[in-house]
């Protein structure tokens, strides 16, 4: 029979692992020394396509394309003298072969004698297909003869094409703000 401290670990455990599997992001912990995933919550699973077992037989240098142990040994290393680096895009493979771009954010730390990592990671192929989409529009904006400004909200011009700069004889820098 569990003690009362015990029955509230579980619980604790219990919550916990229910908030990871909640997680839009994939969540993986990596054991330092074999380079290997020893838990991830199901979202991580869904997003590389494997099973369970499966997953549990790769690490991050078969999953993040151009990331060889070494060189990742050497990285989780340092995360654990310093703090946590800012996120970083890298291609991710999942296991039909297809590649995204995701956002990763890593934390190395020590489980009592087990050095771990801690990788959360976002598909950010959405945010960088709306990026190119933007990119596209201003191109064209910028290219044609008709001038155009864009306005917040408030009708404050935040942005004006070089045709309105040429036809309204007015620069961008004093036109943005009014």
């Amino acid at each position: 029979s569990l003690d009362v401290s015990e029955r509230e670990q579980m619980k604790e455990l219990q919550r916990f692992r229910a908030s990871l599997e909640a997680s839009a992001e994939a969540i993986f912990l990596v054991d330092r020394e074999t380079l290997r995933f020893i838990d991830f919550n199901e979202t991580a699973r869904r997003m590389l396509g494997y099973e369970r077992e499966e997953l549990l037989a790769l690490g991050p240098p078969e999953v993040i394309v151009n990331a060889a142990g070494e060189e990742l040994g050497v990285v989780y290393d340092g995360m654990l003298e310093r703090a946590p680096a800012d996120p970083e895009v890298r291609l991710v493979r999942r296991k039909d072969g297809s590649l995204f771009p995701a956002e990763l954010v890593r934390r190395a730390f020590w489980s009592g004698s087990e050095r771990l990592v801690v990788t959360v990671l976002r598909d950010i192929s959405d945010r960088i297909a709306t990026q190119e989409r933007l990119k596209l529009a201003y191109q064209a904006l910028d290219t044609i003869a008709e001038g155009v400004l864009v306005t917040d909200a408030k009708g404050v011009i935040v942005w004006v094409n070089p045709s309105f700069e040429r036809l309204t004889r007015c620069p961008a820098r004093e036109a943005i703000g009014h």
